[in-house]
């Protein structure tokens, strides 16, 4: 008994480590549809050290950003160099899937990503 207790808490431990926001993550899809062309990240790399830096496509090609973000409660702030600010609810859909929800036109938005990278040192 002792012994799969000790087993069934090892496995939560590593589910937690998987679950870890940090990494690299790349837009696999968004719902509605519609708000595909105006989600602002294609990519996003989150830097154990609390900085962000994200590609989004622009008028001209690939555009990037970057600055620090904070995690915490199931809600993602992101805060640009420029002043710009982003939240998003957040939620695993598993340890390489996350979903972000905001808002477009008024309606709700969901922009899952897909782990690319575990860790990324800042």
């Amino acid at each position: 008994m002792r012994k799969s207790k000790q087993i069934m808490m090892a496995g939560f431990a590593l589910w937690l480590a998987g679950c870890s926001v940090e990494g690299k993550w790349s837009l696999a899809d968004v719902e509605p549809t519609a708000a595909r062309r105006d989600f602002e990240f294609e990519s996003l790399t989150l830097q154990e050290d609390g900085t962000f830096y994200a590609e989004s496509r622009g008028p001209n090609g690939v555009e990037t950003s970057s600055g620090t973000y904070t995690f915490g409660d199931d809600t993602l702030n992101l805060e640009a160099h420029s002043g710009e600010r982003h939240t998003y609810n957040t939620k695993f859909i598993t340890a390489g899937r996350l979903q972000l929800q905001g808002f477009w036109n008024g309606r709700r938005v969901y922009a899952e990503f897909d782990r690319k990278a575990r860790s990324v040192a800042g």
